[in-house]
Parts: C-alpha cells; sequence; structure tokens
C-alpha cells in the first residue's frame, strides 16, 4: 500500500472502524444495515474486490452525503490500488474523492470543533492527501498536509483518550519527520523521534481497536528501514496469514530475505509476485514488474545461474523502457531510478563474466 511508505497505508480499516459506538453521529451508531455494509466494504478491500468495496462506499455517500465517511473511505480505495501497484491511474479520482472529503470535514469542524470524530476524519483526509504527495516526492506540500493531519488527530486524541488507534498517525508522523530532516539533526530545534514514532506505533497495534495489522505492516517497513532485517522477517511472518497475496507485503517480504541472503526463498516470493503482477488489470505497471525482473536476476545471479539472470536482465530492461513517469509511480522502498541502476550494474557484471 502504506502501506508510507505505505502507509499500507490503507486507512480503510480505521477510516470504517476507528469510532465505537457513540462516537459516530447518531444515525450511523443505530444503523446496522450500514455498519454491516462497512463490514463487508472492509472485507472486499482485503479481497482485492475492489470494486464492490466502491459500490458500498458509493451507496454510504447516496446515504450521508453531508458525511466525510464514504468520500473518504472510496479516496483510501483508490489509492491503496494505486499504492500496491506502482501506478498514478486513478489520480483523477483520487484527488475529487479527497477534495470532497476535507470539504465535508471542514464543514463539520465549522458546525462543532469540540467533536472528537469530526477532528480525526478531517485529519485522516488531509493526512491521505499528505501519502499520495509522498509517493510523488512531493516534500514539502506532504509535510503541509501532514502536519495538519497531525494536529486534527492529536486533537481528537485530546477529546476522547480512548481513541488509541490515533497513536497510528501520531506515530507515523514523527518517525517521517524525523527521516526527512535526518540531515538537519545537528540543529538543537530539529528532533529526531524516531523512536518516538515508532513507540507510538506499537501502543495503535497493542491497545487500538481497529489498527493491529496495519500497524504491523508500517512497523515490518519501518524495520527494513533501520535495518532491522531480522525483526522485519518475524513481523512478515506474523502479517502472512493476512497478507500472503498483498503485492506489497510480497514485495518486502522479497526484499528482506534478499539482505538476508535467503536467495532461494526471495526468488520463490518474486516469482509469486511477478504472476501475480502480469496478471492483473491494474495496468500500467511496468516499473512494478521491472523491479521484480531485476529481484529475480538478482536471485538468480547469487545463486549461480547466469543464463537466467541475463534473461530477467533483459525482460527488466524492456520494461523499464515502456514505464512511462506520469502515469506509474515509485515503490515503497526506492525510487525507480535508484532500480534501473542497479540493473544496470547487473547488466554489466553478467557481461564481464562472458568476457
Amino acid at each position: 500500500m502504506i502501506h508510507s511508505p505505505r502507509l499500507k497505508i490503507t486507512l480503510l480499516l480505521v477510516i470504517f472502524n476507528i469510532f465505537p459506538g457513540s462516537a459516530f453521529p447518531q444515525k450511523l451508531s443505530t444503523d446496522e444495515v450500514l455498519m454491516t455494509k462497512i463490514d463487508i466494504a472492509i472485507k472486499c478491500f482485503q479481497m482485492e474486490d475492489y470494486d464492490s468495496a466502491l459500490v458500498i462506499c458509493d451507496e454510504i455517500i447516496r446515504l450521508h452525503p453531508e458525511e466525510p465517511l464514504g468520500y473518504l473511505g472510496a479516496a483510501s480505495i483508490y489509492h491503496g490500488i494505486m499504492r500496491n501497484y506502482w501506478t498514478n491511474r486513478y489520480h483523477a479520482e483520487f484527488d475529487s474523492l479527497i477534495t470532497l472529503a476535507i470539504d465535508k470535514g471542514e464543514s463539520k469542524l465549522a458546525a462543532d470543533d469540540t467533536n472528537a470524530e469530526n477532528h480525526f476524519f478531517y485529519g485522516a483526509a488531509k493526512g491521505i492527501k499528505g501519502l499520495q504527495h509522498m509517493r510523488h516526492h512531493e516534500w514539502l506540500a506532504a509535510f503541509r498536509e501532514g502536519l495538519s493531519g497531525f494536529n486534527h488527530i492529536k486533537k481528537s486524541y485530546q477529546l476522547d483518550d480512548s481513541i488509541y488507534d490515533a497513536y497510528l498517525g501520531l506515530g507515523l508522523f514523527y518517525y517521517w519527520k524525523s527521516v526527512k530532516t535526518r540531515i538537519l539533526s545537528f540543529l538543537r530545534f530539529v528532533k529526531d523521534e524516531r523512536e518516538k514514532g515508532i513507540e507510538y506505533i506499537k501502543i495503535a497495534v497493542d491497545k487500538g481497536q481497529f489498527s493491529k495489522l496495519e500497524g504491523q505492516m508500517i512497523l515490518l517497513q519501518i524495520y527494513y528501514y533501520e535495518g532491522m532485517f531480522d525483526t522485519a522477517l518475524k513481523e512478515c511472518q506474523r502479517l502472512e496469514p493476512h497478507f500472503a497475496n498483498d503485492p506489497t507485503w510480497l514485495y518486502l517480504r522479497a526484499k528482506i530475505l534478499v539482505q538476508l541472503h535467503e536467495w532461494s526463498e526471495a526468488r520463490l516470493c518474486y516469482h509469486k509476485l511477478h504472476r501475480k503482477l502480469q496478471a492483473s488489470r491494474f495496468k500500467p505497471c511496468y516499473g512494478f514488474l521491472s523491479s521484480c525482473e531485476f529481484g529475480l536476476a538478482h536471485c538468480e545471479y547469487q545463486l549461480g545461474r547466469y543464463t537466467e539472470a541475463e534473461k530477467w536482465v533483459s525482460d527488466a530492461l524492456e520494461n523499464a523502457g515502456k514505464r512511462d513517469p506520469h502515469q506509474e509511480t515509485n515503490g515503497p522502498l526506492h525510487s525507480f531510478d535508484e532500480t534501473l541502476s542497479q540493473i544496470r550494474v547487473l547488466e554489466s557484471e553478467l557481461a564481464d563474466r562472458t568476457r
């Protein structure tokens, strides 16, 4: 997805479920049919039945046009698709829906700025807009939206301290703010709050009502960034029953296994991911295919299977040439330019073996 970086983060679970019982507006909390539909939408999303999940969001919008919930849910689905398949295909739909969610959220806050739910939904909308900016490496815009989202999610927790799920958004902000300003850490007013961010995410995982799986996925990516590959693999294994067919989970698992030099296992993981991408209807995803093919080439090279490695390098370069940077985005760990440089290096190493 984070999903951040993943931010799998798809915030769909949080968006649909964060407020138990009376924290929803009265019409929503007493509508068992609506709550059942929301439950079905979440399951559809997890099963990658995005069309059915979007139909349910459309129905929520029709029934509650002044609430941000439906718009935010639909925007999150499009964000999740684009994150999972490294595509910009649904940017227009996402942008329209997230703008509506923010507008509806502003109206709710104007009517009642003492309501924790109003601050949370508005903060979530601003936060997910910031994540979209991050995917495009628009760091100033991402920081601006993220800071706004952070302030409102923090306010929601101050108004209702039983919302432990809010720690997920707070933790993400502290961690990524510190990562992106690390170069300025010599300045006394720029604090390194990565550990604080990690601890906040762990609180959401341990005590949050609906943040456990998403928080674990985020921790998995953070452990990779921090070079804690053994810990990352353990987290990955805990998530396998829930995300075994998720493209982002498969990619992260393969990358972790490569760091641990588990070449055969990483190769199997890349093959599964490659088959999934080839069968996907969410095209173009040439960049993701190329990155996956580079992973396969790297594994084959390390296993001494140089002919197979050459074949995968050739495929990776072919798909890299088809990639349109306006239609596709970067993955969760590296820019595509970095991956392309690695492909070229491996191509050169393979060529040197034949001289």
